[in-house]
């Protein structure tokens, strides 16, 4: 039986068509989703690969790994995706939140296990033991990383490992046999004294070797000690480890003998690729991984180099360690079986022969560390050789926070601020918070979102309907313009509603999340007032940023308005070429901050930075801006006064509303300049004052981008300031709770320092008309 038209169909000719459309088309949808075509074909799957290797040999073998496969086969086809690094770091997690993950991604090995501990990827353990991919096959480092809490989470794209690379030429300068490099911790101290050359006013111009710089850590030189990071079970953080201890004590030692100073100066001489130190001849030593063969074949043609072991301590064992990229599928991949055969196919003896000997890497298969191009090398030789020796960081939810706290340790003690021991006890107390806390299964309860958007749509409803009362009442009593007034509101409601859904909406989404614990995709759980008692008690960075951040205010804010009103009365006066001078000033404000924070970066270079140029060329002593923790936030000042042409404008406009009949008056009555200034300009230009000072607090308190880009927090932590240590909370040790409570308390700090200055105005700020 044909079922009877619904009758509101009857109203026009068209519906009828219509809807027979709109049948046809959901009939084919499924056909569509399901990838099939009219004709009954299969088409491909697509499998979404992130790719972070966006340039050079590495790139081009994925190119080519991702077109090898597509060709292999016709079930399945990748799609390339090019993510930069930290790109993959920081999206990985929204991706994986929000359904929208890659199938398959390159990711750096050593995250893993953090990433692995919150959900974030899909086991691969069942694959691997239908198609035989087995441990025992592979280099054991690369190997172990990808596993975690007995699971393997990943597969092993590539791996390195660390060798001490030495300069021939400058060997036979010193003296020295170019053929016999140092095996010993002791004999690397004694060469490196012979290879050191010093300009004549004593600063550093060439050193032997520095065990704080390469790509070494502490890990190294505790590994050669023999010196654990974790207890067996992973529960327990062993930084403190006298071992460790002893290891930082002999780095200590080392560095004093030349001296913190001097060999951060050196230093910030140093850049990449062709400016290497190493290629440049500044070291003549540095442990770093294999993967240097490319800069030394793209760019030290002529230098006479070799490599060893690492230099392992007198009274210790032979040890390296080993770094490298992985294979993981983040949970909610759409296409698992097309990203394990991908990540099968480039684990294939013939893909991982190719990866290797194509980009200068060693690959992590065993069976391909016999191709001829390895086995011919010298110098691969010794790389595979050295991988029995080889350690991998440890495999930890926290690694991240571990390695970080090793660092700050390593900081503290080479610029005198705490002894190792010390040092390691702090950073082992911090790594250990943070693990327990991860650890910790007696979480709170779910946040039951339902009933939180709920509650505040009832009352924002409420809200709306009491001003739509009101609005109505005014609109109904008009005569005129009524309909007018009803059209105003309507256009104005988009802008409403998007302020309300995205700025309102996440600031009372992120006032939650600072009473729970989250980490993104995990579910948020409550936490009560936790976090912000431990920015209080326990989070030892906490103080320091937010010191930091009103040191660096205090000073910059009224600096940079003395800068900008000195400029302003300048450039009021009628002098030739005002226009082009005014124009000049500003200009810097709208060169973007990173280019602009790159290019003071390069003017502070404690080296050939045009700064220390000019006092050289003055008598002047030459300081170290951005390594010295005593001149680092005074560096970012001056820095700040590269946009003095941004307030400039301001109080130029203020000065010419001054009206010159009350500056004649001033002078008619005797006044000097400065009593005319004083008692004149000043109280005119207030309100251009007011605002200055108000934004410009506002805009210190969140200084991010010059410490991030510049100094990265140090030396020191004398740069870590407020946003930035919010910013490591969130992004890299994944604790949105809490730094949505840093939020929180930032935004109480800028709300209570505003109104303060909003009642102390209303005696200094002056309004024509006498209106404050």
């Amino acid at each position: 039986m044909t079922p009877e038209p619904d009758p509101s169909c009857r109203r026009h000719p068209l519906v009828p068509g219509v809807s027979c459309l709109i049948a046809l088309l959901t009939l084919a949808l499924p056909l569509t989703a399901t990838g099939e075509s009219s004709s009954g074909d299969t088409a491909p799957r697509k499998v979404v690969f992130w790719n972070l290797f966006t340039s050079g040999s590495s790139y081009d073998v994925v190119v080519e790994l991702v077109d090898r496969f597509n060709r292999s086969q016709s079930e399945f086809v990748v799609e390339q995706v090019d993510v930069p690094y930290s790109h993959i770091i920081a999206k990985i997690l929204p991706a994986v939140a929000g359904g929208v993950a890659p199938d398959l991604t390159v990711f750096d090995r050593f995250q893993v296990a953090s990433y692995a501990a919150r959900n974030a990827f899909q086991s691969m353990d069942e694959y691997a033991r239908r198609d035989g991919v087995r441990g025992e096959d592979f280099f054991e480092a690369p190997w172990q990383e990808c596993l975690y809490d007995g699971r393997l989470y990943a597969v092993p794209y590539d791996t390195d490992v660390r060798l001490l690379y030495y300069n021939r030429e400058l060997f036979r300068q010193a003296g020295l046999d170019p053929d016999r490099p140092p095996r010993t911790w002791s004999e690397m101290r004694e060469m490196s004294r012979k290879l050191t050359r010093r300009r004549p006013d004593g600063r550093l111009e060439q050193i032997g070797a520095v065990p704080i710089w390469g790509n070494t850590g502490l890990y190294l030189y505790c590994w050669q000690k023999e010196g654990r990071f974790l207890a067996d079970d992973g529960r327990r953080v062993t930084l403190d480890d006298p071992r460790n201890v002893e290891a930082l004590t002999w780095i200590r030692d080392y560095v004093r003998e030349y001296g913190i100073e001097q060999l951060l100066s050196l230093q910030t001489g140093f850049g990449a690729d062709s400016q290497n130190p190493f290629i440049t001849g500044r070291i003549a030593m540095i442990v770093l991984d294999v993967g240097t063969l490319t800069m030394l074949e793209r760019y030290g043609a002529d230098l006479d180099w070799a490599a060893a072991p690492a230099p392992y301590a007198d009274d210790g064992v032979p040890a390296t360690w080993s770094g490298g990229f992985s294979l993981v599928m983040p949970r909610g991949s759409k296409q698992p079986e097309g990203a394990w055969r991908f990540a099968r196919f480039i684990l294939r003896d013939e893909s991982q022969r190719f990866m290797a000997t194509s980009s200068n890497k060693l690959p992590a298969l065993l069976s391909a560390g016999n191709d001829p191009f390895f086995q011919s090398s010298p110098f691969w030789r010794l790389a595979i050789d050295q991988m029995r020796f080889s350690h991998y960081r440890p495999v930890s939810a926290v690694g991240a926070a571990l390695s970080t706290e090793m660092g700050v340790a390593v900081d503290q003690v080479i610029h005198g601020k705490l002894s190792p021991q010390e040092a390691l006890t702090v950073a082992t107390r911090e790594t250990q918070a943070q693990l327990d806390r991860f650890l910790d299964k007696d979480r709170g309860d779910p946040v039951d979102w339902s009933a939180i958007y709920l509650t505040l749509g009832l009352v924002l409803a409420a809200a709306l309907i009491w001003r739509g009362v009101v609005s109505g009442r005014r609109i109904g009593a008009m005569t005129l313009h009524r309909r007018q007034a009803w059209a105003g509101y309507l256009f104005a409601l988009p802008a409403l509603l998007g302020l309300l859904i995205f700025t309102v909406g996440p600031i009372v989404t992120t006032f939650v999340y600072s009473f729970t614990r989250y980490e993104i995709i995990t579910p948020a759980t409550w936490e009560g007032v936790d976090n912000y008692v431990r920015l209080f008690t326990t989070d030892r960075y906490f103080l320091i940023a937010l010191w930091n951040t009103l040191y660096f205010t205090a000073i910059s804010v009224p600096v940079s308005i003395a800068m900008s009103l000195g400029l302003a009365m300048l450039l009021n006066r009628p002098i030739r070429g005002r226009a082009i001078y005014r124009a000049l000033f500003y200009l810097p404000t709208v060169v973007p901050l990173v280019a602009g924070s790159l290019l003071w970066a390069w003017l502070f270079n404690g080296e050939y930075g045009l700064i220390n140029i000019v006092l050289g060329y003055l008598g002047l002593p030459q300081l170290p801006w951005l390594t010295s923790e005593h001149l680092s936030k005074p560096a970012l000042v001056i820095m700040g006064l590269w946009n003095a042409g941004g307030g400039m404008i301001i109080f130029l406009a203020a000065l010419q509303g001054v009206p010159r009949s009350l500056q004649e008056a001033a002078r008619l009555d005797g006044a000097g300049r400065w009593a005319s200034f004083r008692h004149v300009t000043l109280p005119m230009i207030s309100p251009a004052m007011f605002f200055m000072t108000v934004m410009g607090l506002i805009g210190s308190l969140q200084v991010f981008a010059q410490a991030y880009l510049m100094t990265n927090g140090g030396p020191v932590n004398s740069t870590l300031f407020y946003v930035l240590h919010l910013f490591r909370e969130a992004f890299q040790n994944l604790h949105m709770g809490t730094a949505s409570a840093m939020a929180w308390v930032l935004f109480l700090v800028i709300l209570t320092i505003t109104g303060v200055q909003f009642v102390v105005g209303k005696r200094w700020v002056y309004y024509e008309g006498g209106v404050k």
